[in-house]
């Protein structure tokens, strides 16, 4: 996450907040995913989906709780996104990766 924030032309990123996903996205730490941002209609959340992730034709991701996980198509994805009023940026994360220092 370090270098991320350059690709995507924002400030620092940090992960959020309990409080802040709860109001937000209307999930706790360890259930998001793209799937809350049909709770965010303030349109406060950007998405940024990894390239390396949208080579793949079949996604999985919880449904806004982490005790299961749904299968959706990469297209169908994007739909849905596009659909909630979120346009994704799609960034290949790995490009931001700095060497081990090890």
């Amino acid at each position: 996450m370090k270098g991320l924030h350059q690709l995507i032309g924002s400030g620092r990123l940090s992960f959020g907040t309990p409080e802040l996903l709860d109001e937000v996205l209307g999930v706790i730490p360890g259930s998001v995913t793209p799937f809350a941002v049909i709770n965010d209609t303030a349109g406060r959340v950007r998405v940024v989906l990894d390239a390396g992730l949208m080579q793949h034709d079949m996604l999985n991701f919880h449904p806004l709780e982490n005790n299961a996980t749904t299968t959706i198509g990469r297209q169908d994805l994007l739909t849905f996104l596009k659909a909630s009023g979120h346009d994704p940026a799609i960034i290949d994360v790995a490009a931001t990766a700095q060497p081990d220092a090890g």
